[in-house]
């Protein structure tokens, strides 16, 4: 056996358009030899001429060998090895042989299909269904490929409706964790805003066992690293990267001891020292305090700290400390209303009318409602 040849149809196939090929010569060749054969012969008995006779014989000869050939050879092949299927292949080179084999062919690949569910082996049984020529065989493996199909089908539904699930598994589950950060957040809020204040409404510090710290908006500057920030750095920064550099410093200390909101604490930054460009060199102060806190010393009319962090501490204690001045303003911080605290800010300012509409301009120009509890 060779490779099995005589088992594909598609050899079979060639081999019969062999065996038509082989077939016409032996039976078109000899056919012809003996016609001519005949001609010669009438024209040997017409003539009398030996020489003629003699070519008729040599064709009748020609014709039989030619006939009988093939037989001679196939005869020795088998008696040579009986193994070798050339012969047999192109013995069993008919149709109804051949289609045999394709519909054999068609239902390994339908059973293959039928195994895996798979979309390839299903397409390739399909194809190989459709090209048979028995229309008994092709209509029985149709009906088991539509079986195949159905299944597919089933297992495709399946599978999305475990995809669905999954993903509104997903989805319940970022909700429920979205309502436990709100309720987290209002937590906070519920937390500093009740700390601002003590009974009676007068103001203090946070209960330290009751706070819980709010994480910096945009984190880009921890503590340390405000307390090194030179002035010359600040000074070149621009608008929003100084809303940022002191919204930092505001949430730390809001986060430390309540009362002011960032967005407050930076407004007031913004406008004191020319959003940080204009403030006295060496005092860091941004926020130009004055006459608050006394032990501080002064350079010109203004405070001197150590560093951006200092002065924005003190800025919020001063507020505390005269908290008689500013209860509403302290309140409306606790109840998280940046622009209605601003709205008491005129002592800030000596008593200027005009100072919280500046303020309550800046915090909303900017939006820098962003850096407070949200």
């Amino acid at each position: 056996m060779i490779l099995n040849i005589c088992d594909s149809p598609d050899v079979l196939s060639v081999m019969s358009v062999v065996k038509t090929f082989i077939n016409i010569i032996r039976i078109s060749v000899p056919i012809i030899l003996i016609v001519v054969c005949m001609i010669d012969f009438v024209k040997s008995m017409i003539s009398g001429e030996g020489a003629t006779f003699t070519v008729f014989s040599k064709r009748i000869i020609a014709a039989a060998i030619i006939f009988v050939l093939p037989l001679i050879v196939s005869f020795i092949v088998k008696v040579a090895d009986t193994n070798i299927e050339y012969y047999g292949c192109i013995d069993n080179a008919n149709s109804e042989y051949i289609n045999v084999l394709y519909a054999n062919q068609a239902s390994a690949l339908v059973q293959t299909a039928k195994t895996t569910l798979n979309s390839g082996a299903y397409t390739s049984a399909k194809v190989a269904v459709d090209n048979l020529k028995d229309e008994n065989a092709k209509n029985k493996l149709k009906k088991e490929l539509d079986i195949v199909k159905a299944e597919m089908d089933e297992e495709k539904r399946i599978k999305e409706e475990e995809k669905k699930k999954q993903e509104a598994s997903t989805i319940d589950e970022l909700k429920a964790l979205l309502e436990r950060i709100n309720n987290q957040r209002k937590r906070i809020s519920e937390i500093i805003r009740n700390g601002l204040t003590g009974g009676g409404g007068s103001a203090g510090s946070v209960n330290a066992g009751d706070y819980i710290k709010i994480e910096s908006l945009n984190g880009k500057y921890t503590k340390e690293q405000i307390q090194q920030m030179s002035e010359a750095q600040v000074k070149s920064m621009s608008k929003e990267e100084f809303f940022d550099f002191i919204g930092c410093a505001a949430q730390i200390v809001y986060n430390e001891c309540g009362g002011v909101l960032p967005s407050i604490t930076i407004a007031q930054a913004s406008l004191e020292s020319g959003y940080g460009k204009s403030f006295i060199d060496n005092t860091y102060n941004v926020y130009g305090l004055i006459g608050y806190p006394g032990n501080k010393p002064k350079i010109g009319s203004l405070r001197q700290f150590d560093n951006f962090y200092e002065s924005t501490y003190y800025h919020t204690q001063y507020f505390f400390t005269y908290s008689s001045v500013y209860n509403n303003f302290l309140n409306n911080c606790k109840s998280n209303n940046p622009i209605a605290a601003a709205g008491s800010l005129s002592a800030y300012a000596n008593g200027s009318q005009t100072y919280p509409g500046k303020i309550q301009s800046i915090i909303n120009t900017y939006n820098l409602t962003r850096y407070d509890p949200q």
